[in-house]
């Protein structure tokens, strides 16, 4: 059975690119699991009750990686070979982005042996 177990949620890191609506509700929802948050968004306005850090830093340190971004000439491929190589090697990176995440760089990472689980939403 140890083949279907999924990730131990509790005292995980989980790393929110872009701090809008959605963001902010998985925040409040991921309270009572135990999870530790921490998010990037440059553009944030106003206090948040997670931890701001640089995009670079979220990628490093966190077990799951969720993009919650609109689609603009900023967001393009924002996560390519570069960001993905920062990644825990184990990490779960889950999009509810379109054209966020540079494809061809993940189907060439997960080739290159990079366990990233990728999750599209």
């Amino acid at each position: 059975m140890n083949g279907f177990l999924g990730l131990d949620a509790h005292g995980a890191t989980v790393g929110l690119v872009g701090y809008g609506q959605i963001a902010r509700a998985v925040t409040r929802r991921a309270a009572g699991f135990g999870l530790r948050i921490q998010h990037h968004d440059p553009h944030q306005d106003g206090e948040a009750p997670s931890a701001a850090i640089s995009l670079p830093g979220l990628l490093r340190t966190s077990d799951v990686v969720a993009l919650h971004v609109p689609l603009t000439p900023d967001t393009l491929n924002l996560i390519g070979a570069a960001e993905l190589a920062l990644m825990k090697p184990t990490a779960t990176l889950a999009s509810t982005a379109r054209g966020v995440v540079d494809e061809a760089a993940l189907l060439a990472a997960s080739r290159s042996g990079c366990r990233t689980r990728p999750d599209w939403t």
